[in-house]
């Protein structure tokens, strides 16, 4: 009868340290490291997408070199009137205040998955191009950060932006910021200089 009692805590005592151990072993250990459900949430950085229309290829370099700073896509918008030459200048001249909507392609936009869009134009008039300004019109700018940006060799007015920045709020967005680059005696390279710099010293402001 001892040995029957002996043997019977002797398999209860084993039992008991068999429960014990796998207990410990289920329990997380500290590590000082946070677990899965305990690391920081990472904030999403924001998406950049570059629009623009260029006649003579200024606004292209120029959107380009922005494009590389902020790490972005990028879309040309192309005017179906012929702007080139001298004629489609001078026409071109007269649209932007007589016919400032003109036929464009693409025609629709997807901007859904961008949060910051930078909008560049070449300066006419002290108006943006007609391809820039159709743009405005049929875009759906809800929730986006707007930075509109005019390649000229002329002057351009804040009025014009601040034009342009009240068609992009009736449409849902918010114009943050402009900037104009100033072409007159300078090479391509030397405004695509102009304009990185720009980028760079903006970029925190911009993307923010």
């Amino acid at each position: 009868m001892e040995r029957y009692r002996f043997l019977t805590r002797l398999v209860f005592c084993a039992v008991l340290c068999i429960m014990v151990t796998q207990w410990n072993y289920s329990i997380p250990q500290a590590t000082g490291q946070p677990g899965p459900q305990e690391q920081p949430a990472v904030a999403k950085k924001p998406k950049a997408f570059v629009v623009y229309y260029s006649r003579t290829g200024n606004t292209k370099a120029i959107a380009e070199s922005v494009r590389e700073v902020l790490g972005a896509d990028i879309q040309e918008i192309k005017d179906m009137k012929d702007r080139s030459g001298f004629f489609g200048f001078i026409g071109g001249m007269i649209d932007v205040k007589k016919r400032p909507i003109t036929e464009i392609s693409p025609k629709e936009f997807n901007l859904k998955d961008y949060d910051v869009l930078l909008i560049g134009s070449p300066g006419w008039g002290m108006k943006f191009a007609p391809a820039i300004t159709t743009f405005f019109n049929i875009a759906d700018f809800t929730g986006k950060k707007v930075v509109l940006f005019c390649v000229t060799s002329a002057r351009f007015k804040q009025a014009s932006f601040d034009e342009y920045s009240k068609v992009i709020t009736s449409r849902g967005g918010k114009v943050i910021d402009t900037f104009i680059i100033k072409t007159l005696w300078l090479d391509r390279n030397e405004m695509k200089g102009k304009a990185k710099k720009i980028s760079i010293e903006r970029a925190g402001k911009w993307m923010r």
